[in-house]
């Protein structure tokens, strides 16, 4: 009940706010209107100019062509763009001088019926005036500035520049600033060669990017066009005919655009940029600052020769090629020194979830820290339902008992949710946060550990990464190095102090495994790049085709990452099955490794406290215990594993030296003794009987199987038996090494035979 008279003490304080503007307006107050906006101030410099103003440098002070960004002249707009957007945003744009009345009474009008504040009443000169003087802040104090210089803004400049200014500063989604970066982003054309029905598509763009856009939502796209041609022909632009066939045009993304070499790149500096600085990205295009940034030319190039590249793409059953990006990052200053996307895109707002590519920053590497695991820590890998959640792995395939390397390697889905359910969401996101990643409570279940994952982007996880090259130490990736004023003078300097976040040792350890990740696993693909290179694959789809494709690696010099996918929500982009993480992302990635990186590295620095141990691994696998060997342990069974020094296993391992017979069920039934025991498949067993004299052989197993059962007929006047069973094996030098023998109980021969005894068997 209070939170109800609060929500609406709130509406009608809203209403009232948006009753005075009304009356400042159209009733006077000047007085008042006058010293609440006496500081607003139109700057001509903050308006779009026809060319980028701020120049960027790459990592040599070299100035980074800005091409892709200049502006378009209203004379350069078609006749179908203007009206489109006029229709749909300000049909009386070319009537009013700033503002709208009639516009503000609909909406006062319609907002006081609805009680709400859902329909707005900004012109086409309030939204550029708001999207380069002002913030977006939702005030009374604000929208009176906004109405001011909106109409200083009308006394100085034509309706034609105005229109053009908007429109060469609106975002239209997907990283897009301005009306040629969309035209050239979604439909792959120039502005004027745009069709009747792809003006009204990017018009109806305008008032929700992330919804309108058809790289977001084709079908929402088509509704939104259809709405805006619509209102051009009750407009009287177009006749009822032209808009039937427009309605009827089929919306093509033209998903092999690929742009610029450092389009994507400039773009998610200037996103940093504007943030480190607290202003707008349209202030910062105009403000003539100087941004230094990470990039390096020679890595930027190899990334747009295979990203760019056509041949490292599969085509799906529609014969469409995927999208694709690929991010460099310098580990010793955690810059980012390539980033290359297929569409033009800023990484900032570019969202997917990460699949298996998350599983070693979510699970694995806090389970480390936590000393949860070790990589040679058993765990059985089996179809399971972690209460109604039942994943599934790759080919439904599963390995039974194993241990950690193997389930990181293969990627187990399962053994990533048991490890998941053994740390707990809170000790996830805790994990998380510290390398870059936000969890929400959205996030807060079992499918987490399989990288679905919600609001981050792929930059965070290439820097989640980093830390296992970086020996635990975390610094945010930026492109930004410094940014200065027109005279040179100092904003802002990229100096961030490194924090551990992991040990020097569990980095290490989660290196190792994703080296052999590297070597037998999923990445196998970069095995013979010759260099030490640690990687983990994801693939995120169904049984009809793929979103996303991954493959992130790091070098002791760099942490790449390669994404594969359909960025548009239309299933019909979908990438084919045949594209996963471990297919043509993982080729790209090996070129770009390969291009990136000059020659051998020197491989990474395995710390003080890492120990290499021998453990053996038969009594990992079948007895799922961690054991030291022993001097009897064949060398098939002798395996290699890091453990840090606080969990190197101190028991040997009884399984090839003080071994015994285990599980033993004997009895007699008549004259005949069954004997029944578990045996292990690497060892031989001699039966031995013994009746009070003497001993003899009366079976031998080789190598048993799970269990072997023996039977024996005592020989004619034998009252009493018993036996013993021998067991034993040959070393890798043909010796044999014998363990402990078990000795039954005396047998009382010749009681009464009872046919049903066996049954219990």
């Amino acid at each position: 009940m209070n939170m109800k008279k609060k929500t609406g003490k709130k509406l009608k304080i809203a209403l009232l706010s948006f009753l005075l503007i009304v009356v400042f307006l159209f009733g006077g107050m000047a007085i008042t209107f006058a010293s609440i906006t006496k500081n607003a101030v139109l700057d001509s410099n903050l308006l779009p100019k026809q060319n980028v103003s701020t120049v960027f440098y790459d990592i040599n002070g070299l100035e980074i062509q800005t091409v892709g960004f200049a502006s378009v002249t209203f004379d350069e707009l078609p006749e179908n763009l203007v009206n489109a957007v006029v229709s749909i945003e300000d049909k009386r744009f070319f009537r009013h001088r700033g503002t709208d009345a009639i516009r503000i009474a609909g909406a006062l009008k319609n907002n006081l019926k609805s009680r709400s504040l859902k329909e707005g009443a900004s012109t086409i000169s309030q939204q550029l005036i708001k999207n380069t003087h002002l913030t977006q802040e939702k005030s009374i104090n604000r929208k009176l500035n906004e109405i001011k210089l909106a109409r200083e803004l009308e006394r100085n400049y034509s309706k034609q520049d105005i229109l053009a200014m908007y429109l060469n500063v609106a975002y239209f989604g997907n990283g897009m600033y301005g009306v040629k970066s969309a035209a050239r982003g979604i439909f792959n054309k120039n502005v004027k060669d745009l069709t009747l029905s792809e003006c009204a598509c990017i018009a109806g763009i305008l008032k929700n990017p992330s919804k309108y856009s058809p790289l977001a939502n084709i079908d929402n796209s088509k509704e939104r066009r259809n709405l805006v041609l619509s209102l051009m022909e009750k407009e009287k632009y177009i006749g009822s005919n032209e808009k039937i066939q427009a309605q009827k045009e089929k919306i093509v993304v033209d998903t092999d655009a690929v742009y610029p070499n450092t389009q994507s790149y400039i773009l998610s500096a200037i996103s940093e940029a504007a943030a480190v600085l607290n202003i707008s990205e349209n202030a910062l295009l105009s403000g003539n600052y100087r941004i230094q940034t990470f990039l390096n030319p020679s890595h930027q190039a190899a990334l747009s020769s295979v990203i760019g590249n056509p041949d490292y793409y599969l085509l799906n059953e529609n014969k469409i090629r995927g999208d694709g990006l690929s991010i460099v990052i310098d580990n010793k200053t955690m810059g980012v020194s390539a980033y290359f996307s297929a569409k033009k895109r800023n990484i900032y707002d570019f969202y997917r979830p990460f699949g298996s590519a998350a599983k070693p920053v979510f699970v694995y590497a806090p389970a480390l820290k936590d000393n949860l695991i070790t990589p040679a820590t058993p765990v059985l890998d089996e179809k399971t339902d972690f209460s109604g959640y039942m994943p599934k792995n790759y080919n439904d395939a599963y390995l039974g008992w194993t241990d950690v390397r193997s389930a990181v390697i293969t990627s187990s889905n399962v053994v990533a949710v048991k490890t998941y359910n053994a740390l707990g969401f809170d000790k996830v996101k805790k994990y998380a946060d510290s390398v870059g990643i936000n969890l929400s409570e959205r996030d807060n279940n079992a499918t987490v550990a399989l990288g679905n994952v919600t609001g981050n982007n792929m930059l965070s996880l290439a820097g989640a990464y980093s830390v296992f090259a970086n020996s635990g130490y975390y610094r945010t990736p930026s492109f930004v190095k410094a940014v200065y004023d027109s005279d040179g003078m100092p904003l802002y300097e990229k100096n961030d102090d490194p924090e551990e976040v992991l040990s020097s040792a569990d980095a290490y350890i989660m290196t190792d495994v994703l080296m052999d990740s590297v070597e037998k696993g999923t990445a196998k693909g970069l095995s013979g790049l010759r260099l030490s290179v640690a990687s983990k694959t994801g693939t995120v789809g169904n049984s009809k085709g793929n979103t996303d494709a991954y493959n992130v690696a790091y070098t002791p010099a760099h942490t790449f990452l390669v994404w594969h996918g359909n960025g548009t929500g239309n299933h019909d982009y979908d990438l084919p099955l045949g594209e996963t993480g471990g297919s043509y992302v993982t080729k790209s990635m090996r070129d770009v490794i390969k291009y990136v990186e000059s020659g051998k590295n020197n491989g990474f620095t395995i710390p003080d406290d890492v120990y290499r141990i021998e453990i053996d691994d038969y009594a990992q696998k079948h007895k799922q215990k961690i054991c030291l060997i022993t001097e009897n342990t064949p060398s098939v069974y002798v395996k290699s594993e890091l453990f840090k020094k606080n969990a190197v296993p101190t028991v040997y391992s009884s399984c090839f030296d003080g071994f015994s017979v285990e599980s033993v069920r004997e009895n007699v039934n008549g004259d005949v003794v069954q004997i029944v025991f578990e045996a292990e498949p690497y060892l031989y067993y001699d039966i031995v009987r013994f009746d009070g004299k003497s001993e003899e052989i009366v079976k031998s197993f080789e190598k048993g199987n799970d269990k072997i059962s023996f039977y024996d007929t005592a020989s004619v006047g034998l009252k009493f038996v018993k036996y013993y069973i021998k067991p034993y094996f040959y070393n890798q030098y043909g010796i044999k090494i014998v363990g402990n023998s078990y000795e039954t109980d005396w047998f009382y021969l010749n009681s009464e035979f009872n046919p049903d005894y066996y049954s219990d068997y």
